[in-house]
């Protein structure tokens, strides 16, 4: 040891030690010049909690995915499917952007022909750009599945509406 110090190659990383201090130190028994000379109880104290709130919210945040995942599965599978009509398309200028882009929005209108009312229907947020559908006048619906016993508990399926192209990045 007093040889590895007088050649400098311990480091301390940032401890102040003097002559005559006692230092623990620890070394790979298949490589005495592999040594540890620092005391990790102040890192694992420091990033143990940190990894430990990491970790604790990738799997509420998955948790949350998987819900909405099941809940629109539901819907397609339980829902009524109708066929709204599109009225517009807006950004929703309220929301975080992507890539530096607003998402956009799908407002449609759906005539009940059995109570005769009229019911709005708003799409989730997309990223896709949405313009593209008013200026081909090809697409005037969109697809809605919708909770029988709670109207307002609906999805709108853009997947069918959007180009291609555009699905294979959902």
């Amino acid at each position: 040891v007093k040889e590895l110090i007088a050649n400098k190659k311990i480091v301390f990383y940032g401890d102040s030690i003097t002559m005559n201090d006692k230092v623990m130190i620890k070394y790979n028994g298949k490589n005495p010049m592999d040594i540890i000379t620092t005391n990790h109880n102040k890192e694992i104290i420091i990033f143990t909690p940190t990894a430990i709130l990491l970790i604790t919210g990738s799997i509420m945040y998955t948790s949350i995915q998987k819900r909405k995942v099941k809940k629109v599965q539901k819907l397609k599978e339980t829902g009524i499917l109708i066929y709204a009509d599109i009225e517009g398309i807006f950004v929703n200028n309220n929301a975080k952007k992507r890539k530096g882009k607003l998402p956009y929005h799908i407002k449609a209108k759906y005539l009940n022909p059995q109570d005769n009312q009229m019911y709005t229907y708003v799409s989730q947020d997309c990223y896709e750009d949405l313009l593209m559908l008013t200026t081909s006048k090809t697409i005037t619906k969109v697809p809605v599945y919708i909770n029988p016993k709670n109207t307002s508990n609906y999805y709108m399926d853009l997947v069918y509406i959007l180009p291609e192209d555009n699905n294979e990045s959902k």
